[in-house]
């Protein structure tokens, strides 16, 4: 059964799902409701004082521990900033008579109308946000803040899913509203003034169906919450107060992997392959390095091994958490003694593997993550710039590459350096971007690197 303590990381999350609905979808109907009042010269202003706002929202959320996805928020913000660059266009156009001699007689008052500017760009990049979600680099600094999707619990995995869901009907609900506004524009629409009629098909129709979302979005969530607030055990929502140990063998360049059970296997019918040296105990912050080698010592019968602590991983909320170690074997016969039952595979077969699906995700996670800081170290330094003034130069990875104790695994700034460095176009450009506009927070700051595992 739930704790009171689960139950509120619940409600909150699922508040905060629907509370970033309201806004999202509330804002360009916000600029819509104030084009019957404000003229066409100074919309385009209300428009950018309105995505700075969402601006403000989208970087204030990101000191909430993961607790919310802001997608939605940070979609509407690209949308409204194109769409009042756009009506500024269109007011230059107006103030300077372009208007009139380009397109004929026009509605000094009403001279674009924003729904037919709003709707079509914010379906446009819907559309491209649903195409690109894996390649979208608000979603890989959100991973890179808060650990993957594997690693976050039941609430990363409810906000990856209506994340999605959310974008995909905000997506056909500004289609709708294109083909009713355009309709409307080339079947009825008088240039000559804005009438009442005018008002109801591009202002109050495009409310009218915000208002409807918010209480789909609001019945949906409240559904959802009377179902994950239910007594259910052995459902798939996580409990909190766990703490989990996972050892990553290593030996040369060689790792140490069994097979998962089928039935428990992430991928149906498929057997898996995971580390299986793994020990969970009730929840603490952190461990030391002593209690860490004698729980591995507990598991393997080993006592000739090095340990080094690799990162933490905490799910939404930090309820649980997860300490990564890696472990080098001297002698890699020494586990056929053991009682983990696994075997060693060579670099390419665990490729194969991976490239096959058949990797445990949580393993694929942590294997990612060394091969991506790993090569961000050999390759930048913590700013991004390259270390070697070599074109196209890139290092080969190597398994004992992971022992050399400057390669700080828990430091997100590698993880933010492996996809944002020099060889990126406009490189300062857009890393500035992240910092003052996006809000990425853990540039050049050291604050990350905690040891939780190795204290």
């Amino acid at each position: 059964m739930l704790n009171l303590e689960d139950q509120q990381r619940q409600t909150q999350a699922l508040f905060a799902m629907w509370r970033d609905w309201v806004v999202a979808c509330g804002a360009p109907m916000l600029v819509m409701l104030f084009s019957l009042w404000v003229s066409a010269i100074w919309l385009p202003l209300v428009t950018f004082i309105i995505t700075a706002i969402l601006v403000f929202l989208v970087k204030t959320s990101k000191r909430d521990d993961g607790m919310s996805c802001s997608l939605s928020i940070f979609v509407m913000s690209r949308v409204l900033f194109i769409s009042g660059v756009v009506m500024l266009a269109l007011a230059f156009l107006l103030k300077h008579d372009l208007l009139e001699q380009w397109f004929g007689p026009h509605n000094r008052v009403h001279a674009y109308i924003p729904e037919l500017v709003i709707a079509p760009i914010a379906f446009v990049v819907g559309w491209y946000v649903l195409l690109k979600r894996a390649e979208l680099g608000f979603c890989k600094e959100c991973l890179e803040r808060i650990g993957q999707h594997v690693e976050q619990g039941f609430l990363g995995r409810l906000f990856r899913q209506e994340g999605t869901f959310q974008q995909k009907v905000q997506t056909y609900i500004f289609l709708g509203l294109t083909i009713e506004g355009y309709l409307y524009y080339w079947l009825v629409y008088y240039n000559g003034f804005f009438s009442a009629t005018d008002k109801l098909a591009f202002v109050w129709v495009p409310i009218i169906v915000y208002g409807l979302s918010v209480i789909y979005m609001g019945l949906r969530y409240f559904m959802l919450w009377m179902y994950y607030g239910q007594d259910r055990q052995g459902g798939d929502v996580d409990h909190s107060g766990v703490t989990r140990l996972r050892y990553l063998i290593v030996s040369d360049d060689k790792i140490y992997l069994a097979p998962k059970d089928a039935s428990k296997s992430e991928y149906w019918g498929e057997t898996t392959f995971d580390t299986p040296a793994e020990y969970t105990f009730q929840h603490r912050d952190d461990i030391d390095m002593h209690h860490a080698e004698d729980y591995f010592e507990g598991l393997s019968s080993l006592s000739d091994f090095k340990m080094r602590f690799m990162y933490e991983s905490r799910t939404v909320g930090g309820a649980s958490n997860v300490l990564h170690y890696i472990v080098d074997i001297k002698d890699p016969k020494s586990l056929e003694k053991s009682h983990l039952g696994g075997k060693w595979y060579t670099l390419d077969e665990v490729s194969h593997l991976l490239h096959r699906r058949r990797l445990a995700p949580e393993f694929a996670s942590e294997l990612g993550r060394l091969y991506r800081i790993t090569m961000a170290w050999k390759t930048y330094d913590r700013n991004g710039h390259r270390r070697y003034r070599i074109k196209h130069y890139r290092p080969a990875f190597r398994m004992r590459d992971i022992h050399n104790p400057e390669v700080d695994f828990n430091d997100r700034q590698w993880l933010y350096v492996s996809r944002m460095n020099e060889d990126i176009p406009f490189f300062r450009l857009r890393r500035w971007w992240d910092r003052v506009i996006n809000g990425v927070n853990f540039l050049n700051d050291n604050s990350n690197t905690g040891d939780a595992g190795g204290k």
